[in-house]
């Protein structure tokens, strides 16, 4: 009980003791940068669901953010493969593929009195859905990713898997069509492309060919996260508990992304009450300011008012605990992607993206800079306005 209390009141004096600092502000024009991005998904999605001779791939769900430091990522959160099987011998031909052994085997018995049966191994189906994926998003990063207005020389476009890039499978052919699960074999797929290469051939100082090679595609196993990436998130979590910090709050855990020679993106949602109710009418607690029974506006205003110091203690927060992450490379990010709270007509993003480089971190950590002079180095980008 008594580490508790300690823990508690240690994160408590590191929020509150520090001294005000001026924040990096995004260099960009955020609407701008939202439309590119949206143009920019919707191209993505059509190059992903354009038809194939005996394959289509398709995605749902892309969403492209804008990264300051690094540049544009682009995330594919779900997908699926269709292939279009021939007739033999007036048979209704179905693929069978998947490692749900009960699933399979009811779906064999099903089919196999009327059907032909193809067999396709999931080697086989990985290895074409991975060829498809790359030269996809090649001709994307390649023909398209221009578009994509105010980005620097060096920063890049990525696009990335971000869950098992090993879909559904559906055979489509004959009387009927059958979805088959299937597992993945947990592996990522990534492709990125520097700015300037894009602006080289756009150019005319490269071939086409040229740029296509210059596509960085990677597959790689997912490594387990680092203890120290790990702990970090452990700590803001509870910094920014709703019994410890004193504006916006966290309830779960961050999805964390840990992208290779990148760094690493923890995603938060924020919030800043629970709904609550007295005498029929709609209310909302407000721990962090220990409120209770607020009326929507009364809680609007208030949520207003605690945004400029929520910038500040996220910034402050990132820098005080994350130096104390070491695997990081000196030019990886640690990136805190936050989810704000719901406030109608506020005037406040939806969404704020923190970073710093981890050299910054490491810099802090030994002495070389103050801890003003690192909080100054955290870069912020906001995303929609509600």
């Amino acid at each position: 009980m008594k580490k508790s209390i300690i823990i508690v009141i240690g994160i408590l004096t590191g929020i509150f003791g520090f001294l005000s600092t001026g924040l990096k502000a995004q260099s960009i024009d955020e609407e701008r940068m939202e439309r590119d991005l949206n143009i920019a998904e919707n191209i993505l999605s059509e190059l992903m669901s354009e038809n194939r001779e005996m394959m289509r791939i398709g995605g749902r769900e892309i969403e492209g953010r804008y990264v300051e430091g690094y540049g544009v990522i682009f995330s594919v959160k779900s997908m699926f493969f269709s292939f279009r099987v021939r007739t033999i011998r007036g048979g209704n031909n179905v693929v069978i593929q998947g490692n749900n052994t009960r699933e399979r085997e009811q779906n064999r018995e099903e089919i196999e009195e009327d059907d032909e049966l193809i067999t396709v191994e999931r080697e086989e189906v990985g290895e074409e859905s991975t060829k498809i994926l790359e030269d996809t998003w090649k001709t994307f990063l390649v023909d398209y990713a221009d578009m994509i207005g105010q980005l620097k020389p060096s920063d890049k476009v990525m696009i990335k898997v971000q869950n098992d890039h090993n879909p559904a499978i559906y055979a489509i052919g004959g009387k009927s069509e059958l979805r088959i699960a299937t597992e993945g074999n947990g592996s990522l797929l990534s492709a990125e492309l520097k700015k300037s290469d894009i602006t080289d051939y756009k150019q005319g100082k490269i071939s086409r060919e040229e740029a296509l090679k210059r596509v960085k595609v990677s597959e790689y196993k997912p490594e387990e996260l680092e203890r120290d990436v790990v702990v970090f998130k452990g700590i803001f979590s509870a910094v920014f508990s709703n019994n410890t910090s004193r504006n916006y709050f966290v309830s779960s855990a961050p999805y964390i992304e840990r992208i290779k020679d990148m760094g690493v993106i923890y995603n938060y949602s924020f919030f800043s009450s629970y709904p609550s109710s007295q005498d029929g009418n709609r209310m909302h607690e407000m721990p962090t300011v220990k409120k209770e029974s607020v009326s929507q506006q009364e809680r609007d205003e208030i949520v207003k008012t605690m945004y400029p110091e929520f910038e500040k203690d996220v910034a402050q927060a990132i820098v005080e605990y994350g130096k104390g992450i070491t695997s990081l490379g000196d030019n990886e990010l640690l990136i805190i992607r936050a989810k704000i709270t719901t406030c109608e007509g506020c005037g406040i993003p939806k969404t704020v993206e923190f970073s710093i480089k981890a050299k910054v971190l490491k810099d802090y950590s030994v002495g070389k800079i103050t801890q003003n002079a690192a909080v100054k180095e955290v870069k912020i980008v906001k995303t929609g306005n509600q």
